[in-house]
C-alpha cells in the first residue's frame, strides 16, 4: 500500500497503487466477454494507458461559463482529492435546462 504525499484527510489513488479493486461479478447476468473487457481496461488503467475523461468535447462548468475545460487534454479526476468530481457539462452534447 502507498503512503500519500498529502497531509490532509483526503487522499487517493487508483488500481496501479491497490487502492481500487473490483471484488466480485455477478457472472449469472454478466454479457459474454464482459469480464476480458473489464480486465483489459484495469490492465490499461494500471498502466496509465487510458483516460477516463477525454475526448473531443468542452465542458463548461454549469455554474460558471467562463469556466471550460477542454477536454481534448485530458481531465486528471481525483488528482487532489479522493471523491470523484466532473462538474462540465459536454458542450453541444447536453443540454441543461
Amino acid at each position: 500500500m502507498v503512503k500519500s504525499p498529502y497531509k490532509t484527510c483526503d487522499a487517493s489513488a487508483g488500481f496501479d497503487k491497490g487502492w481500487i479493486e473490483i471484488v466480485g461479478l455477478n457472472r449469472h447476468i454478466l454479457a459474454p466477454g464482459t469480464e476480458e473487457e473489464i480486465q483489459k481496461t484495469i490492465r490499461l488503467l494500471k498502466n496509465d494507458n487510458i483516460t477516463v475523461f477525454k475526448g473531443n468535447y468542452i465542458g463548461v462548468n454549469p455554474f460558471d461559463e467562463k469556466d471550460t475545460w477542454d477536454l481534448r487534454e485530458p481531465f486528471p479526476e481525483c488528482e487532489k482529492r479522493s471523491a470523484p468530481s466532473f462538474i462540465y457539462v459536454l458542450k453541444d452534447v447536453i443540454t441543461v435546462e
